[in-house]
This record gives structure tokens, C-alpha cells and sequence, in this order.
């Protein structure tokens, strides 16, 4: 039986490659710029299940949304779950890479945890950095091979950072569990005491007609055998909440005290109750102290829109920066008959530091979305959906917020070609002027020939500045209404050309057909001199008072 093991692993790992290699990973191109590096995410142990109602594959089977990461110096350190073809959690890819480079300094993935405990390990909770200065980070364990149930069980795994060596602490004996109470899997961890106690909260719900809802608050040592219930701090007992809106909480960590949750209070169909938007500021410092706060309306400010279908919910966004709090989503002026968005800022008690009602852009143009993904006194950035350069769905604009408040377009973010390709950006980190997205592309919404969905999870680190250059370009192929025709002559040219047709002109930029800005050699733009530029196809950006159009030369 001993020389039959090594036989069925191989046998096992021919079987895998077999099913990688039969389905290639899409690969992303941008209109804009090439990443500046790229990493597939792939579960190797992926096996196909012809038979399964669930078509997935290597490249599928992972997902980018609820990873978990951590940003030291120049590098990122990421945990990543996978999932398998019943989409449910069960693994783990942890890497670490240079973010200046792409490098990957050193990757693990941790899926069958039957070597050492039971079942699998799934959904990482918290990560960061030891007082030793290794890496730490806690997950779920799935304990039921058959039961797509996540048992919140402990699962500890520190890494060194320098060899990315592997060492695991887990409860044994399957003993400490959590308190078998509703939502309890929808719990946050986050660190207490350095490296020997972590607080655990999770949602409390109990009951059906007159339903008590809450946030119950655990303690779990470091070794992850004994976990201790300390208490559970009921929130609007009276408040006829829909149960399944409640479990959608928005949490995050604020500062070493204060932890704040964000609830979309949606009510009951039958219900005369309309709903509202609630923030609850807990102090955790203190475990023998820990308490709500407080809980603050937010509703007239945090517009509560009650439409059918749960787009608001979706779109209801919780984001901490630098200490503050950030509140924005999407909402439906029935008067006005538009869609805006507002965002909101608060302070870790709670006080209103900054409100925009409808948050508008410095051309006119007209977004339906706003994502926050880089905050600070100086610079705030965001996704803006959809783009205005783009047609395709999902697309994406980078805007920054300028002093007047007023969206300023950065850059458009979209892939090209002909096949409904797309892509969505789950998670992003901005440093160093460096653009690291986590997301899926795709190929339409349609399966390829052998019935697997088209899509593949990516990590991928854009430079801004060429994202802005190659954005210039992207605007050059929607047409712009003027008047009379204008022309750019001679055309080829050696050394100058005119521009025939503008009388107003603004500015001039001038690029060539890698997106690389060129030197104007002019003041009044009646005759613009490019001489010294190497021969090639240039793209000239006018922009008068109204309106741009973009024209072509050819210097020889």
C-alpha cells in the first residue's frame, strides 16, 4: 500500500494539469496601458466535474472580492480564497510580491488542511504584521467534507516574511467553536493584544415575529483552543428590520478604539416602517468595558432609497481613511426623476465633518457611480462607473475630487477588442503613483465550448502616469461636433504644419502612438513646429472653450 501513495499522487497531479491545460486564462489588454505586471490566481487542485450543474475551472474557481491584504514597504502580501465547482470556499493562495517589480517573493496555498486538522481551510479574516515580524493572518475551517456550511472554526497560520515558511496553530479537538448563534459566520476578527488575543464580533439575530438584533462580541487566545463570550449589545430592538438586510452589515476598523458598522435597515414588505441608514460606533479597547458608543441616523444625510431589488444596498459603501469615515452610495430623486450619488465623511465620534448631496463633475458629464478607493487631505481618487469614453459594461473612469468638490476626470479603464471583453476591479490599493487592482476579466457573459464561463482572476499593477497618457488616446476616436472641417496641413509634413478650421483654440497637446506626450513648440498655435520630433504618426488634442477633437499627422 506504501508504493500505491506516491502512484495516485501523481496520477492525481497528471489529472489536474490535464484539466488546467485544457482551459487557458483569458489575458487581459487595456486600451489605456499594459499592467506593468500580472499574476493569474489558479486553484491547482481544481478538477473538473463534467457532470456538475457548476461549469467552472482553475482560472474561475477563485475569488478576488473577500481576499485579504496587507501592504509593507514595497511589498504586498495577499490572501486569496479559492472555491470549488459547488462555489464554496476551501482554500487559500497566500503570495507575496514585489509591487515595484511583480516578483513573487514567495507563495503558498493552503487547501487540504487534513494534514494536519480537519477539513479545509476558507475566508481569511485578519492579517498583519508580528512584533517578531512575521506575517500572521486568521481563517474559517470547513470541517464537513460534504457540507458547503463554513464552520467558524480557528485557523492560524504564520509565515516568515523573508522565506514565506509556513507554521499553523488550529483548536484540535474541534472544542472551541464560537457560540452557535445566528450570523455568527458573519463575524470580524481583528487584533486585541499582539500576538496572543483576538476579539471576534458577529451578528446577533434571534427570534421571528419580534426578532432582537445585535453585535455579540467573543475573545479568542492565541493558541485558538479557548474561546471566551463576553457579551451581546442589542441595536433597535423595536425597529421591524427585514432579517435578511440586516445581515448585510458594512464594518470596519476606525482607529485602536473605535469600530463602526454600517446597517441598511431595510423593513418588511408588509411593513409601514420605510427604513434607514444607522452608524454604530462600538469601543473595543477596553475588554472588560466593551460598549456601544454610539448609534447615529444618518438617514437624512445617507439617503435611504427604498426601491425594489436591493441596488442600494449593493451600492451602500463603508470606507475608512485615515481615521475618518466615509459613507457613500447611490440614490433616486423621485422629484427630479435622476439617479446621484453623496458622500459623507465622519469623525470616530460620529460628528459630520463634510457632506456633498450630489456629487457633481467639473465637464457636465454624468456618472452613475462613485467608488472611494484612495483618500487623503490632498488627493481623492475613485472609480466612476460607467465610462464616458466607453460602451462596453462594466467600464470604468479614474476621477479625482478637485477643491470645488467637482469629479475631475484622471483616466478611463476599460480592455479592448470585439468579444464583450470586460473587466471589474473588486479591490484596489494605490502607492507610489502604482495602481494594484484585484478583479475578473472576462469575454461577455457567455461559456466557451466546453460549457466553462469565460473569465479569469487577476492581480494587476497599472503606473498611473501611463494609464493618463494612454487615456488621451482613448478620447481621440468620439467624434466632437464643430462647425466647419478642420484640417491639419501639410499632412505628411517634415518639419510644421497649420491647423485650418479653429479660431478659439485653448490648448494643444500632442501625443504619439504609444500615448507619450510631446513638446508644443508654440504660443499662439498658428503654425506648430515639429521638426525635431522622430519620424511617426502624432495624435493632436485641440481643446477650445466648449468642446476637443483630436486629429492625426504624419511627421516623415
Amino acid at each position: 500500500m506504501k508504493s500505491l501513495k506516491p502512484f495516485l499522487l501523481i496520477l492525481s497531479c497528471i489529472i489536474i494539469s490535464l484539466s488546467l491545460n485544457a482551459q487557458q486564462p483569458y489575458k487581459p489588454k487595456f486600451k489605456q496601458a499594459d499592467p506593468v505586471w500580472q499574476h493569474v490566481l489558479v486553484n491547482p487542485l481544481y478538477v473538473n466535474q463534467k457532470n456538475d450543474n457548476y461549469r467552472d475551472n482553475g482560472y474561475t474557481c477563485v475569488t478576488t472580492q473577500v481576499s485579504t491584504e496587507l501592504l509593507l514597504d514595497s511589498f504586498l502580501i495577499s490572501v486569496i480564497p479559492t472555491i470549488n465547482d459547488f462555489i464554496c470556499p476551501e482554500g487559500l493562495i497566500v503570495q507575496k510580491i514585489n509591487i515595484r517589480t511583480g516578483e513573487v517573493i514567495w507563495k503558498d496555498i493552503i487547501y487540504d488542511a487534513t494534514i494536519d486538522s480537519i477539513g479545509w481551510v476558507s475566508y481569511p479574516k485578519i492579517i498583519y504584521r508580528r512584533s517578531d515580524g512575521n506575517i500572521e493572518f486568521c481563517a474559517n475551517r470547513k470541517i464537513i467534507k460534504d457540507n458547503v456550511q463554513i464552520y467558524d472554526y480557528s485557523y492560524r497560520a504564520v509565515y516568515d516574511f523573508e522565506t514565506g515558511q509556513r507554521t499553523l496553530y488550529y483548536d484540535k479537538s474541534n472544542n472551541a467553536t464560537y457560540p452557535d448563534k445566528f450570523s455568527s459566520t458573519n463575524g470580524t476578527y481583528w487584533r486585541l493584544v499582539e500576538d496572543s488575543l483576538y476579539l471576534k464580533s458577529y451578528l446577533y439575530f434571534e427570534g421571528a415575529e419580534e426578532p432582537q438584533r445585535g453585535l455579540s462580541f467573543c475573545l479568542v487566545n492565541g493558541s485558538q483552543d479557548s474561546i471566551q463570550y463576553i457579551k451581546t449589545i442589542l441595536m433597535d430592538p423595536q425597529m421591524p428590520v427585514h432579517r435578511f438586510t440586516f445581515r448585510g452589515v458594512k464594518g470596519d476598523i476606525v482607529n485602536d478604539s473605535i469600530y463602526a458598522i454600517l446597517l441598511n435597515l431595510q423593513a418588511p414588505w408588509d411593513s409601514s416602517y420605510y427604513g434607514k441608514n444607522i452608524l454604530y460606533l462600538f469601543n473595543y479597547k477596553d475588554i472588560n468595558n466593551i460598549h456601544l458608543v454610539k448609534a447615529i441616523d444618518i438617514t437624512d444625510y445617507a439617503i435611504y432609497d427604498g426601491r425594489p431589488g436591493g441596488v442600494p444596498a449593493g451600492a451602500l459603501y463603508l470606507r475608512v481613511f485615515n481615521g475618518d469615515i466615509f459613507v457613500n452610495d447611490v440614490y433616486y430623486d423621485f422629484e427630479e426623476r435622476e439617479q446621484f450619488n453623496y458622500l459623507l465623511k465622519l469623525d470616530d465620534h460620529g460628528n459630520i465633518l463634510d457632506y456633498i448631496d450630489i456629487i457633481k463633475t467639473n465637464d457636465d458629464s454624468y456618472y452613475a457611480q462613485y467608488i472611494p478607493f484612495y483618500i487623503t487631505d490632498t488627493l481623492k481618487l475613485f472609480w466612476a462607473y460607467e465610462s464616458k469614453y466607453s460602451k462596453k459594461d462594466p467600464s470604468f473612469d479614474i476621477v479625482k475630487m478637485n477643491d470645488n468638490k467637482e469629479m475631475e476626470y484622471v483616466a478611463s479603464f476599460f480592455p479592448i477588442g470585439d468579444q464583450g471583453e470586460y473587466f471589474s476591479p473588486f479591490k484596489t490599493i494605490f502607492r507610489d503613483n502604482k495602481l494594484i487592482v484585484f478583479g475578473v476579466y472576462g469575454l461577455g457573459i457567455s461559456n466557451d465550448e466546453n460549457g466553462s464561463p469565460r473569465y479569469t482572476q487577476y492581480v494587476l499593477s497599472f503606473d498611473m502616469d501611463e494609464l493618463k497618457k494612454g487615456s488621451t488616446i482613448v478620447k481621440t476616436s468620439d467624434p466632437i461636433d464643430i462647425d466647419r472641417e478642420v484640417i491639419v496641413y501639410p499632412n505628411p509634413t517634415r518639419d510644421k504644419f497649420y491647423i485650418k478650421g479653429i479660431d478659439d483654440i485653448k490648448n494643444i497637446d500632442i501625443f504619439d502612438n504609444q500615448g507619450r506626450a510631446y513638446p508644443v513648440h508654440s504660443g499662439d498655435y498658428e503654425m506648430i513646429d515639429i521638426e525635431s520630433y522622430p519620424p511617426g504618426v502624432y495624435f493632436i488634442k485641440i481643446e477650445t472653450k466648449e468642446s476637443y477633437k483630436t486629429l492625426k499627422v504624419i511627421k516623415q
